[in-house]
């Protein structure tokens, strides 16, 4: 990802997915100490998991920290909730080709912030057909 996100600088769904995915696994990993890889590893092969880093497989008996409450649900849905807002903030659905060409509003012609604070501003416009 470190590869063809920053050195090749290709994003595309398929590498936002995987990088999404890997968020996921550490935020649950690190705020609930439970390994989804390890379960989702046990599901798909022969040989359960041996070693799990920190020792978060071993327990055998439901521990307190891996009960999960209304407290850690809305935690999680808060997660979910602030990446979904932020995906469509800033990577709004695509226009199709005909919209494009036939969006001449100054409305979807104003540049977004975050656009002009980098300095962006004119191959904003030219990136989304603006004059």
């Amino acid at each position: 990802m470190f590869y063809l996100i920053v050195i090749n600088n290709t994003v595309g769904p398929a590498n936002l997915l995987v990088c999404a995915t890997c968020l996921t696994l550490l935020f649950f990993e690190s705020a609930f100490g439970t390994c989804l890889a390890c379960k989702v590893y046990n599901v798909f092969a022969k040989n359960p998991v041996q070693y799990c880093l920190g020792g978060v497989c071993e327990v055998t008996l439901p521990h307190a920290s891996q009960k999960v409450g209304f407290a850690g649900t809305l935690i999680v849905a808060s997660f979910m909730g602030a990446v979904v807002l932020l995906a469509n903030q800033y990577f709004p659905p695509t226009r199709t080709a005909d919209a494009q060409v036939a969006s001449t509003s100054s409305d979807s012609c104003t540049v977004p912030w975050w656009a002009e604070a980098i300095g962006h501003k004119d191959k904003w416009k030219l990136h989304n057909n603006c004059t």
